[in-house]
């Protein structure tokens, strides 16, 4: 049984939603639930800088969300079919 695999820009137009809804979400409806976390993060140290430190320890794993996000976008384009 073969299954359906999306195309290229398929794949490309369910990225960009995917991110345009993620960003919404993150940022105009959650925005000022994020903003009262980060203040909450640094209020919880003696120095300031926590709040930099989440984000400087999240990086790494939204570099790898990154390149597996493109990977399957050109994986997509490259495929015959």
């Amino acid at each position: 049984m073969n299954a359906v695999v999306p195309s290229g820009p398929v794949r490309l137009t369910t990225a960009l939603l995917g991110l345009g809804i993620g960003y919404y979400l993150m940022f105009e409806l959650a925005g000022n639930a994020l903003i009262a976390f980060l203040f909450w993060a640094e209020s919880l140290s003696d120095t300031p800088g926590l709040s930099g430190f989440v984000f400087l320890l999240a990086s790494p794993f939204a570099f790898l969300g990154a390149c597996f996000l493109v990977e399957w976008v050109a994986e997509g384009f490259r495929r015959k079919g």
